[in-house]
């Protein structure tokens, strides 16, 4: 892989492509997309330099640890034809493990991890896949749309989609229990892990936008309704103050600054998305539960009567251990 050939892959994941996607674009393998992506520049060449020899085959050994997390030294040592010694080849190994584990710890204990769902991702993969462009395109993307419809849940789904294309990560700041407009810069900061202690003179705005300016993030900012006018100026600031940071923000009502981006999320397809979401909800709340012939009319009643809103359908299901479809349809 030469560093033409690095620059396109790195590009198309910045643009929101998978793994898998990139590797039919360019007609590589998956394996190679990831080694190249474990490089934060053009991949070296192999000729001995300072430090480790091995150490021009960390991005194969993460790739190797990702196919078998518990791969032996001597498996390695053949897989990857080394022709050092061992030890060598092993504290290559265990730097790559120890850096692993140093980035498994603070995902584990920073509170501001894309929130995780019990429940499967159904029926929005086409609107997945317009997010991630979206992000791809414009520094500043609003999900608008009613409540219930399932602003959060598809934010969440794109940002950690989205997330390795970030040097700094994704953030996920929820803002629902925010009730007064000068709380919002220093609720932001607090959720993003900055520390403005040093800087006892500084506004909680000022800190932020210091804290963000290098920064290559994604911040999402889930339900922003509320506090539209706050969100509108305060997220004008960090845009003009940053370059590599991007925006995601959910609402029921739209920014309406001329950064924004938006896509307005449409109720599912009674015909379709709605009866998949039903069927996945009912099986949860009812172990086998299907859609058979017999039952499928009353599944489409109930989807159409509840506009294809998923968190009413998904209320509903819940009903299906008093109630049959029919007398829920009903």
């Amino acid at each position: 892989m030469n560093a033409d050939e690095w620059r396109e892959i790195v590009d198309l994941r910045q643009s929101g492509e998978s793994i898998s996607g990139i590797a039919t674009a360019l007609n590589v393998s998956r394996n190679t997309v990831r080694r190249a992506l474990e490089f934060d520049g053009p991949p070296p060449d192999h000729r001995p330099r300072v430090g480790s020899s091995a150490d021009a085959l960390r991005p194969r050994i993460a790739a190797a640890l990702d196919d078998d997390p518990e791969v032996t030294i001597a498996q390695l040592h053949r897989d990857l034809q080394w022709t050092g010694s061992r030890n060598t080849l092993a504290g290559t190994v265990r730097r790559v493990k120890e850096e692993r584990s140093s980035r498994n710890r603070a995902t584990i204990s920073s509170p501001t991890d894309i929130p995780s769902f019990s429940t499967s991702f159904v029926g929005r993969d086409d609107e997945l896949h317009t997010i991630r462009t979206m992000l791809g395109e414009s520094r500043l993307v609003t999900i608008a749309g009613p409540g219930g419809i399932g602003k959060s849940r598809l934010a969440a789904e794109a940002a950690s989609a989205y997330r390795r294309a970030f040097d700094d990560g994704v953030r996920f700041v929820e803002l629902a229990a925010v009730r007064s407009d000068t709380l919002l810069p220093q609720t932001i900061l607090d959720a993003l892990g900055f520390d403005d202690r040093d800087s006892p003179g500084r506004s909680a705005t000022e800190s932020l936008l210091e804290s963000l300016r290098s920064k290559r993030m994604l911040v999402v900012l889930d339900n922003c309704e509320h506090l539209v006018g706050a969100c509108a100026a305060l997220i004008s600031l960090i845009l003009r103050s940053t370059e590599q940071v991007k925006i995601l923000t959910t609402s029921r009502e739209i920014l309406s600054t001329p950064d924004e981006h938006v896509h307005v999320l449409d109720p599912l397809s009674t015909t379709g998305a709605a009866l998949e979401l039903f069927e996945n909800r009912a099986a949860a709340a009812l172990s086998g539960f299907s859609i058979t012939p017999s039952t499928r009319d009353a599944v489409h009643r109930v989807c159409t009567q509840l506009d294809g809103m998923p968190l009413a359908i998904e209320l509903a299901c819940a009903r299906l251990t008093a109630l049959s479809v029919e007398d829920l349809a009903e």
